[in-house]
């Protein structure tokens, strides 16, 4: 089985992604197992909801056994997903919630199952062949044909879900499986991503050399047009299952090698044919010689393969997987380029006494080279508790200055951090200090607008990253513009509105301590 993976997300225009995504696969290299988690924004705990999901899923598939039906193996690990979040929501005193969309590759046996609506999808070269229903409202009235598809993108309804992760009520999932036959290219996604691209569009993104780079570009282009839109992720798969005829002179060549060892003369020129034999045995089977969960990226030492999303801009992986791998190597071809770092790490890093998680966390990843000099990384709140261990999430900060979007999960066990997973922003060059201050930013924007502002607060200095990769400062700060209470990010040259953000509203009065998730 030969498998090319690319990945692309992006938090949009919200103040924190809460999407999540995990590639994993067998030691064998027989099966995968791609998952998408979109955290409900609507519920306190959207990123503990779907990190929760993908650090379950990624539980299960350590006890995965090819034993074990495709369709068993899905829903326990739906019903898993959906008790961890639970305990969760009783741990953190939140209301951790997400949707999910698995697939799982194994041969030529493909299996989906999916939880909301994040979704599956399976192409061929021309046309859209096959894709989940989503649970929620819009889909019930695209179905009755009250809406079209096209229609339900950005109809109302389509964020009301009827099923999901977490809650009183127990889903019950759709288990589906795919006809390889019918097209090659699968696409698991959050409704960011087909709500923003068509089929149509969807097939061009794929027949691209570098689908995800061509999605990024693309994504940017819709980006400029619109105000509101959500965190946009996206895996896409295309799996290229060995041909009858090609098995079968495989397995021709495997006898022939056999015959060979029982014909040769020393046991010395036996063992060499024996491992001929074995080579040929494994590329007829498909497998990949791969290190389980083991990811290599250039320039770093390798690090468990468990990718969260960036924060800001769009994660391009590309993993070619050829059976047999390639000469010389224990692991996939990875190409990787992370404009935001998106690496996760299990360690065994004490906390020293008198120490803190923070300043702990900051030299390990300044040891990895993952931050520079002048950055840091400081305290933003606790996640909550996933059985013994605590999360603690930890933003990235450029002299002095919050990078947003840019942030560290930690997981601690008593006084040991035992994994760091961290989407940092790399390279940050900026001028010294910004061209202008909040106050002169707010009537810049005043002016660039036509509009009234009124502001709430003294706008806090934050870095933010730039469509082209490079780094502005900003301003962000509670407002009222046109007497509408907003949390707004402000270009600190232009004054050009770059993230709204409505405030919460209960009896009248405004909560500018907390925004909407």
């Amino acid at each position: 089985m030969n498998l090319k993976i690319h990945q692309f997300t992006h938090i949009g225009q919200r103040t924190e992604n809460e999407d999540r995504t995990a590639v994993l696969h067998s030691s064998d290299g027989n099966a995968y197992l791609f998952v998408v988690a979109d955290g409900l924004g609507g519920h306190r705990g959207g990123s503990l909801g779907a990190q929760t999901a993908i650090d379950t899923a990624e539980s299960c598939w350590q006890s995965y056994t090819p034993w074990v039906t495709p369709d068993a193996f899905l829903t326990e690990m739906v019903k898993k997903c959906h008790a961890a979040l639970n305990q969760a929501a009783e741990e953190s005193g939140l209301d951790p919630r997400s949707t999910l969309a698995v697939l799982l590759v194994r041969d030529t046996d493909i299996t989906s199952i999916h939880v909301g609506d994040s979704r599956v999808m399976q192409f061929s070269s021309t046309k859209l062949k096959k894709r989940t229903l989503d649970h929620s409202i819009a889909q019930l009235s695209v179905l009755r044909g009250a809406i079209t598809e096209e229609e339900a993108a950005t109809h109302p309804d389509q964020k009301k879900l009827y099923m999901h992760l977490g809650g009183f009520e127990s889903p019950n999932p759709e288990v589906k499986h795919w006809d390889p036959s019918d097209g090659h290219q699968f696409v698991v996604c959050s409704d960011g991503f087909w709500e923003l691209f068509p089929p149509s569009e969807i097939i061009q993104l794929l027949s691209s050399d570098d689908p995800s780079g061509e999605t990024s570009a693309a994504f940017f282009r819709k980006l400029a047009k619109s105000e509101h839109h959500d965190n946009t992720t996206a895996l896409f798969a295309l799996v290229e299952t060995p041909s009858a005829v090609g098995y079968l002179m495989a397995l021709a060549s495997l006898l022939l090698a056999g015959l060979a060892i029982a014909l040769a003369p020393s046991e010395q020129q036996s063992r060499h044919a024996a491992g001929t034999a074995s080579s040929i045995a494994a590329g007829a089977q498909g497998r990949a010689r791969v290190t389980p969960g083991l990811l290599s990226v250039e320039g770093r030492e390798p690090f468990v393969a468990r990718e969260y999303p960036s924060k800001q801009g769009g994660l391009s992986t590309q993993v070619k997987v050829p059976g047999g791998g390639l000469e010389g190597t224990s692991g996939p071809v990875v190409d990787s380029a992370i404009p935001l770092g998106s690496v996760a790490v299990d360690l065994e890093r004490v906390i020293e006494a008198g120490g803190s998680v923070s300043d702990t966390a900051t030299e390990e990843l300044r040891e990895r080279g993952r931050i520079g000099a002048e950055d840091a990384i400081a305290p933003r709140g606790k996640l909550g508790k996933v059985g013994r261990d605590t999360k603690e999430r930890l933003a990235q900060r450029h002299r002095g200055v919050t990078v947003l979007g840019a942030e560290v999960v930690v997981t601690v066990s008593g006084d040991r951090i035992t994994k760091i997973s961290d989407d940092l922003a790399l390279d940050i060059d900026l001028e010294s200090e910004p061209a202008n201050d909040y106050p002169a930013t707010i009537l810049l924007s005043e002016r660039l607008g036509g509009r009234e502002i009124e502001v709430h607060d003294e706008g806090a200095l934050v870095i933010m990253r730039k469509p082209d990769k490079s780094y502005r400062w900003a301003w962000k700060g509670n407002v009222r513009i046109d007497l509408v209470p907003e949390s707004v990010v402000f270009d600190a040259e232009t004054g050009e509105i770059l993230l709204r953000e409505p405030l919460l509203v209960r009896n009248g009065a405004v909560n500018f301590s907390k925004t909407l998730r």
